[in-house]
């Protein structure tokens, strides 16, 4: 179970290994540099994102995430 506490109210999904390119453009960039053990929050903007007008049901503007970063590999 990750250090800290799960924050009431989210949807919470687990990734057992997430490689550059599976996800949206703001994971990629947003997770560069983040220490193992790490809590984030990632704000994306639209852009970096699905954009304002997704065509595949796909949530529309800017996205918010809470990330643990469990581990990593170079």
């Amino acid at each position: 179970e990750p250090s800290g506490s799960r924050i009431p109210g989210l949807d919470h999904h687990a990734y057992r290994s997430v490689d550059k390119g599976m996800l949206i453009k703001g994971f990629d960039r947003g997770l560069v540099g983040v220490a193992v053990g790490s809590r984030v929050q990632l704000d994306i903007p639209a852009d970096q994102a699905y954009g304002d007008n997704p065509e595949h049901g796909e949530p529309k503007g800017a996205l918010r995430f809470i990330v643990d970063v469990l581990d990593a590999a170079a």
